[in-house]
């Protein structure tokens, strides 16, 4: 039937024929041989109502390959041998396109290529509608084409895709090129998205040069975007592989847009991208080699030296290298071997061609990176330019004298530029050396001359300079004049980097000629400060010039910069850079820094850090210099030069004393000096340092002379002590506390009230806390020695402390230490005349002198308690006196004769005070007393010593009978009328003291022989003269020695014998003859003698007055 319809209805069947020959090709396969004949008959009958001309030769080959699938490579070769030129029906094609979709899936890439080809062929002779029933079958083996391992294979089957395309329309083939831009992006091998991007590539090309408009921004997008997976841009670079050859010239109109993601890639991290990148380059060079020059070149050859990916500057040397090779005519095969090997001669005409292709300027620029990217870092790189230098040029030293010009501004940018750069130049540089020999540094130096005049050439032109210099000794010493001006001037320039290359320099300078080249420079650079000293450039510029070279030009440059005037800047900046070496030199280098800071206070920071550095390590030597040079600034510059330097333990006990003793001295800023000196030295130690350092500052302050300056310094007072003597006070050992807490005293005993008063606070609360720690009885009488001169020299200013002083010293007042009970009752006396409420510290020392039974504690007590008392005054209450005297009384009765005589002084003391009524009472009662009660007498005369006057007035005849009746057997009647007798003249009275000097009781007579020392330096009248020096000259003769001694000394000071024989010759002629002449002789055997002793001390008169 099928065969019948071929004859009877051709055109109805031929619709039907792309159904039909698929299943009549099945049933040739049938078993039953008839239906397998009816079928070949009918393929038979189709074939001769194919109406195509061209095809009709193919027929029976072609019925042939259908019945029998191995004859289908003959069939395609006829087809290929056949020039189609006409239409296919089809029946043509229901018989041609199942071979080729059978040739499409063979084993052989030839057969698949060939049919592709032919496909192709078809295509374009094919009506649309014809051709879409079999678009379907065709794409099955198509799409497995276009993915082929074999290029020619991928393609042949894009060139049928472009003619497919091109007969059936875009919309037709939509489906296909979703499955295209699908493959496009998708993860596998890079050949699937290669042969999908060229299948793409012709399809678009298939559909018109307009569809470049929206094509090309959105591929350039997505090739570009890092964002994206690296599939997807190697797939869209691809696309850009193969979208130039496929739109021809058409394309050239967007290689500029297209170029900025292939550029990208080169330097992407994906190897595929990077290839896909690179192969559309080459495709861009290939095809479009003028317009490349114009857009690719630029970038090419800013990547050859700029990039810092050795993979950019690799392609970018690759793809410069297939450019040049297309602009010179170079096929570029003429060597392959490494960059290091001996020069190919290549055509003499190639660089003259780039230099028409180019223009000169640009040839040379080209060539220039080119040389330099033969020294690169990356071999892969050195090997490409190499090999594309060889190819390019044959002379290279001649080449590379013309190219110099151009070389050397890309080789400063480079020396301008990082690390990597910088070593890439001194490679390049040195190549330039060894292909041009010394001839470099000539050529060179006119290049480097002119580049210094630009500020962002100078550090790369000194640079240049330092390399070629280095490889040209005697070129550097033959232009060592011309170079060292500009070298000069650069170091000095506002770029530190400038600065530091000029530097760098001098350096074959100096090799080559010697130091004077630097000691030139730095001369210069002096002579520049001396015009403007705070030249920040010109400072720098002497630092980087010294680096290195210090030791050899300190003894030409230390007397230029120790010279008055001193410039401190300077001589930081060689302290910086040798400073080791100036430690020899400190004894000339002290004086100048003392002289700098007297020029220019505001540099004494400067000069400090100046001799930190020069010390090094040793401070001492530093200091000791400071020292020896006698002058308030010295001081100063030692106060800032110990804030800076360490380490200082080793030399704090020796510099202690000698700032000690500056505080002494009589300008203000040498004890201001000192004091910042003493606080800085100490402020620079551990606190375990500081406890050993007490034992040096009491013995430095206890030699110091009362008021010490710097003690009294307002607003600074003791405080620079206060940290170290506190440390010790508290954590040191037994013999540091006891040395911190007595040079505390001593501090205090040095400065001032008004200098004092700021650091109260620091004082007192660290000696209260000390009292409560478990001190040694020595340490302990040191703090309250220490807080009984706060209290007598601040007084007020403690009133916080009372509540806390009043406990501690009440509690040291019973202490078992003698030492420690006697500072306690000092404090106590100075406490009391702060308290408002006195008659309570009264009460309370009242108390413990009830409680106590051991005779030393009550005896100390007592003395505690009359210190309170004269402290009170008039203060005490009755109720207060009354009290007192209840438990005196049961003093007065005590067994110890020690503690009897000092409650008679209380007595005595708290009557001094009183009112009129309790004194007169007090008096009398004392008076009525038997003389035989010595503790009667001690009272009246303590009374007497501390209120005469009130004391005669209230007493009147009484108390003069009571003490001359007594006089002769009683000490203390003799100590009561000697105190009377220092307030009033009374020559009775007096002449019967002297008497007592020649008492026949030792005791008596050494109590007498003490007060006419002092009354002898009161009397003035002839008659207490004449009263005093007979019995003083039969004093003399005593057999006691101790009476001789008083008698002696009271002669001394009567006759004023330390100032000269005046008064003696006064003296001489109221004596009767006899008293002259024992007098004489007395004067001149022993007295004057005796009148270099020192006078004696009115206290040692009251033996009821403790000391230690």
């Amino acid at each position: 039937m099928l065969s019948a319809m071929a004859f009877l209805a051709p055109r109805q069947l031929s619709e039907c024929l792309p159904s039909l020959v698929p299943c009549l090709l099945d049933t040739l396969a049938d078993a039953h041989p008839g239906v397998a004949g009816a079928a070949a008959d009918a393929l038979k009958r189709i074939a001769a109502v194919a109406r195509a001309p061209d095809l009709q030769p193919l027929l029976p080959a072609l019925l042939d390959a259908l019945q029998q699938p191995d004859k289908t490579a003959s069939a395609l070769q006829g087809l290929m041998s056949t020039r189609l030129s006409q239409t296919l029906d089809a029946a043509a094609l229901a018989l041609l396109l199942p071979v080729l979709q059978r040739a499409l899936a063979d084993r052989s890439a030839e057969t698949r290529k060939t049919a592709a080809q032919a496909l192709a062929a078809v295509a374009g002779l094919t009506e649309a509608r014809d051709l879409q029933a079999y678009l379907e079958r065709l794409w099955t083996p198509l799409s497995g084409c276009l993915q082929d391992p074999a290029p020619e294979v991928r393609y042949a089957s894009a060139r049928s895709l472009r003619a497919m395309c091109a007969c059936l329309g875009e919309a037709e083939c939509r489906s296909i090129l979703e499955w295209l831009k699908n493959k496009l992006c998708a993860e596998g091998v890079p050949v699937d998205r290669a042969g999908a991007a060229q299948g793409l590539a012709e399809m678009m090309a298939a559909v018109g040069p307009d569809k470049l408009i929206t094509l090309v921004p959105s591929v350039v997008s997505a090739a570009g975007n890092a964002n994206l997976p690296w599939t997807v841009r190697d797939g869209y670079l691809q696309l850009l592989v193969y979208m130039p050859a496929a739109f021809g010239a058409t394309f050239a109109d967007y290689l500029d847009a297209s170029l900025a993601p292939i550029l990208r890639g080169l330097a992407d991290e994906n190897e595929c991208v990077r290839e896909s990148a690179m192969l559309a380059a080459q495709r861009i060079i290939v095809l479009f080699a003028d317009k490349a020059v114009q857009l690719l070149l630029p970038a090419l050859e800013k990547g050859l030296v700029d990039s810092d990916n050795w993979r950019i500057r690799a392609a970018s040397v690759q793809l410069l290298g297939d450019l040049l090779f297309r602009l010179a005519g170079v096929s570029g095969r003429g060597t392959t071997e490494a960059a290091d090997e001996a020069d190919t001669a290549t055509p003499e005409l190639s660089l003259e061609k780039l230099s028409d292709s180019l223009g000169p300027q640009r040839r040379d620029r080209i060539m220039a990176g080119l040389f330099i990217a033969r020294q690169d870092l990356a071999p892969h790189v050195r090997s490409s330019a190499g090999h594309t230098w060889k190819s390019l040029v044959a002379n290279t030293a001649r080449v590379l004298r013309e190219l110099l010009p151009a070389l050397f501004p890309v080789l400063l940018e480079m020396l301008a530029a990082d690390k990597e750069r910088q070593e890439l130049a001194e490679r390049t540089l040195d190549e330039l050396q060894r292909r041009l020999g010394d001839r470099v540094l000539p050529e060179l130096l006119p290049l480097a001359e002119k580049a210094l005049g630009h500020p962002k050439t100078k550090r790369a032109a000194l640079a240049a300079l330092t390399h070629a210099l280095s490889t040209s000794k005697e070129y550097a010493l033959a232009l060592a004049d011309r170079l060292l001006p500009p070298i000069t001037t650069a170091l000095a320039d506002p770029d530190v980097e400038v600065r530091a290359a000029a530097a760098l320099c001098l350096d074959p300078l100096q090799r080559a000629v010697g130091p004077r080249v630097a000691e030139e420079c730095a001369h210069k650079l002096l002579a520049l400060l001396a015009v403007k000293p705070d030249d920040e450039c010109a400072l720098d510029g002497l630092r980087q010039l010294l680096s290195g070279r210090a030791k050899v030009m300190l003894p030409s440059l230390l007397p230029a910069l120790t010279t008055s005037p001193v410039r401190a800047n300077a001589l930081l900046v060689l302290a910086e850079v040798c400073k080791d070496a100036l430690q020899r030199h400190l004894a000339r280098l002290a004086p100048a820094l003392v002289d700098a800071v007297r020029a220019k206070p505001d540099d004494v920071a400067l000069c400090a850090q100046v001799l930190v550095l020069a010390c090094g390590d040793e401070p001492r030597s530093g200091s000791q210099e400071l020292l020896r040079v006698a002058r308030p600034e010295a001081v100063t510059l030692l106060a800032a030069f110990l804030q800076r330097a360490r380490p200082l333990d080793d030399i704090a006990s020796e510099l202690l004393p000698p700032l000690v003793h500056l505080l002494a001295n009589e300008q203000q800023q040498a004890q201001e000096g000192a004091w910042e000196a003493i606080k800085a030295l100490l402020a620079a130690l551990s606190p375990p340092q500081l406890p050993p350092l007490a034992t040096t500052l009491r013995h430095s302050l206890r030699n110091a002379r009362a008021p010490l300056p710097g003690l009294c310094l307002l607003k600074r007072g003791v405080g620079c002590l206060l940290p170290a003597l506190r440390e010790a006070l508290m954590n040191g050992d037994a013999e540091a506390r006891e040395a911190a807490a007595a040079a505390l005293g001593e501090a205090v005993r040095l400065s001032s009230p008004e200098a004092l008063r700021p650091d109260v606070l620091n004082l007192t609360g660290p000696l209260i806390r000390a009292l409560g720690d478990r001190l040694s009885p020595r340490a302990r009488a040191a703090v309250l020695a220490t807080l009984s001169s706060l209290l007598d020299r601040l007084g007020p200013a403690l009133k916080p402390f009372l509540p806390q002083l009043q406990t501690s010293l009440l509690k040291a007042a019973i202490d078992p230490a003698r030492n420690v009970r006697l500072q306690a009752a000092a404090a106590l006396r100075g406490l009391t005349g702060l308290h408002p409420r006195p008659e309570s510290l009264a009460a309370e020392l009242c108390n413990a002198l009830k409680s106590s039974t051991d005779a030393a504690i009550k005896h100390t007590v007592l003395w505690a308690l009359r210190g309170a008392i004269e402290a009170a005054g008039d203060r005490l209450p009755a109720a207060a006196r009354n009290t007192v005297s209840e438990v005196l009384k049961a003093a007065l009765a005590d067994a110890d004769q020690d503690v009897t005589t000092m409650a008679a002084a209380c007595v005595g003391a708290m009557a001094a005070r009183a009112d009129e009524d309790f004194l007169r009472n007090n008096i009398l009662m004392l008076c009525d007393t038997s003389p035989d009660t010595p503790s009667s007498l001690a009272a009246l005369a303590i009374l007497i010593k501390d209120a005469p006057q009130r004391a005669l007035a209230a007493g009147g005849d009484t108390l003069t009978q009571t003490l001359t009746s007594s006089i002769a057997t009683s000490a203390w009647a003799v100590r009561a009328l000697g105190f009377l007798l220092l307030a009033v003249d009374d020559d009775r009275l007096l002449a019967l003291l002297a008497k007592q000097v020649s008492n026949t009781q030792d005791h008596v007579a050494i109590v007498a022989a003490g007060f006419v020392g002092p009354l002898a330096r009161k009397a003035a009248a002839d008659s207490s003269r004449k009263a005093l020096v007979p019995a003083l000259v039969n004093g003399t003769k005593e057999r006691n020695q101790h009476v001789r001694a008083k008698c002696e000394m009271a002669l001394v000071d009567l006759l004023a014998l330390r100032g000269g024989d005046d008064t003696l010759q006064l003296v001489l002629p109221i004596l009767d003859s006899g008293m002259k002449d024992s007098l004489k002789e007395c004067v001149d055997k022993t007295l004057r003698r005796r009148a270099k002793d020192k006078q004696d001390q009115q206290d040692t008169l009251d033996p009821s007055v403790l000391s230690e």
